[in-house]
């Protein structure tokens, strides 16, 4: 998003598949997608210049605007989770209307103004989310399908630099996050894992590895409620999914710099 001007035309971000929301420093909104109309059932231009709290009654609590100021302050994303924070968005009734949610608040220089988010909802389908609640993810491919699907999402697929590029930043940070995660918890450092496990939830989220992402989110739940064993044991289940998801990165990295 860097470089993006709030005042410029921003119709190619209609066309999304994911809702989307940009809101200035003090959480007003300047921009809400036709995907986020079709998830709440508010109209982009009913949203405009308003409060976000406004049409998002959860982002009136204290503790969500915390979160987005910290955001915006560290300068770097953060995975809010329905999970950890209850219904984040007002979703209309529906086939999606039961699926766990999440928003994605990342940072970004709009033409030079500073202070600026954008909020992208992550739904996790049922099935990944299921199984890591089950302790097990189902077997398959599913989660490299879902990267893949997010890397076309995001336009990335048709230029093989940008893709070599993306997934290998991708693949060091999830390899970094979850060595310090396993170290924290050979520590039994609940605070420091609490905070490892929210950051790889929400690098996983963004990369649509669902079934990672919802495991990680469910370490973060246990670390902070200090369920040591249960989280000692699902550590060997969020590497094995973590394993899966480098090893596809890492080969989709090959042909692309191949």
């Amino acid at each position: 998003m860097s470089g993006i001007a709030v005042d410029d035309s921003l119709a190619c971000l209609d066309q999304l598949p994911l809702g989307l929301i940009l809101v200035r420093g003090d959480l007003g909104v300047v921009f809400w997608n036709r995907r986020m109309e079709e998830l709440t059932g508010v109209p982009g231009a009913q949203a405009m210049n308003r409060p976000l709290g406004e049409h998002l009654p959860a982002f009136q609590r204290p503790s969500l605007q915390q979160a987005l100021q910290a955001a915006l302050a560290e300068g770097r994303p953060a995975l809010l989770s329905a999970e950890a924070h209850g219904e984040l968005l007002p979703l209309r009734r529906g086939a999606e209307g039961n699926d766990p949610h999440h928003l994605i608040a990342s940072p970004f220089d709009a033409g030079g103004g500073r202070g600026q988010l954008v909020l992208l909802t992550a739904l996790v389908p049922p099935e990944p989310a299921a199984a890591a609640e089950a302790g097990a993810p189902q077997p398959g491919a599913s989660c490299c399908q879902d990267i893949d699907a997010r890397l076309e999402e995001l336009g990335i697929a048709s230029d093989p630099g940008a893709e070599a590029e993306v997934l290998g930043e991708f693949v060091n940070t999830l390899n970094e996050l979850r060595g310090q995660l396993q170290e924290a918890v050979a520590q039994a450092d609940c605070a420091a894992a609490t905070r490892l496990a929210h950051r790889l939830a929400g690098c996983a989220l963004t990369m649509g590895a669902a079934r990672l992402g919802a495991l990680a989110a469910r370490c973060e739940r246990d670390a902070d409620a200090r369920r040591t064993a249960a989280l000692s044991a699902l550590l060997g289940l969020l590497g094995a999914e973590a394993e899966q998801v480098a090893a596809h990165c890492e080969r989709r990295r090959s042909r692309a710099r191949g």
